[in-house]
């Protein structure tokens, strides 16, 4: 009986250690596929605006169906931590996610 409570004891000891260990890595692993989709997105951003020959005070809108063509899969790119992704006002500017601390 003893010898169950100390395998007890010491599975929640590991598992008191690791569970945050987990937590932390997970969202540090979403973070970087966000910001990795955000460079991912402002590439496509700016191969669409050279393609047509737009300015950098040319505005756009990442529902465009030309744009979204220029994406892999013709799909825009989804934030891992539930996010969404908006385009700014104007090409000079880069596309961001509305979760806190997913920023280029």
């Amino acid at each position: 009986m003893i010898e169950l409570i100390i395998v007890v004891s010491v599975l929640s000891i590991v598992a008191i250690i690791s569970i945050p260990n987990y937590v932390r890595s997970r969202d540090a692993s979403s973070k970087s596929t966000c910001i990795r989709n955000q460079t991912v997105i402002n590439h496509a951003i700016q191969e669409w605006a050279f393609v047509r020959n737009k300015k950098t005070s040319d505005t756009y809108s990442l529902t465009d169906p030309d744009l979204i063509s220029h994406f892999r899969g013709s799909r825009l790119p989804l934030c891992p931590g539930s996010g969404t992704y908006t385009g700014n006002s104007t090409l000079a500017e880069a596309a961001t996610c509305n979760v806190p601390g997913h920023t280029l």
